[in-house]
């Protein structure tokens, strides 16, 4: 219940989230909250990786505006292009490296889920659905998921992906890894 957000990219290489939000949603304004910490929490985890990027939040803000609250988060932009089909098992290696740390994105599709221009690597982007849980909720989940097999490649359909075709059920099914 957000009453307004915007999304302003490269300022001077910063990206930054606007929100306005009346006081009362309370909800809401803890999910820009969690959104913010899940955010740093998968930057601080996977800040070593050479080959994914989560875009570092440098600040936010929290300003009074009557019966508003307007939050606005800054971060590192990052410009970046679909992700080629050739960066998925990297991609999936990174969400695996959160959900092991028990951050689930549930918001992996192809908008999300991207590669930089400078240097291919893959990039992670908004974490506003995202989780920590040790059993996480399913039905929230969009986007990038995998077969679970004993051994093998990972099973995967690049193209329904890219063309942001989800799953047939978003409910919990034991065959599946979602991120």
């Amino acid at each position: 219940k957000v009453d307004s957000q915007t999304v302003t990219l490269d300022i001077e290489g910063k990206t930054y989230k606007d929100f306005l939000v009346n006081k009362e949603e309370y909800a809401t304004i803890f999910m820009i909250t969690l959104e913010i910490t899940m955010q740093k929490m998968a930057y601080d985890i996977l800040k070593d990786n050479e080959d994914i990027i989560i875009p570092e939040i440098t600040n936010h803000y929290l300003i009074d505006e009557d019966e508003n609250y307007r939050i606005i988060i800054e971060m590192d932009y990052i410009k970046h292009k679909n992700l080629e089909k050739d960066k998925v098992k990297e991609a999936m290696n990174a969400l695996d490296i959160l959900r092991e740390n028990n951050i689930y994105h549930f918001d992996t599709h192809k908008e999300n889920i991207v590669q930089s221009v400078e240097g291919d690597k893959v990039v992670i982007l908004d974490f506003g659905k995202a989780q920590i849980t040790k059993t996480p909720d399913i039905s929230s989940t969009t986007g990038l998921f995998k077969k679970r097999e004993d051994e093998g490649e990972i099973e995967f359909d690049y193209d329904k992906w890219i063309n942001r075709t989800k799953p047939k059920s978003q409910l919990i099914r034991d065959d599946v890894d979602y991120f």
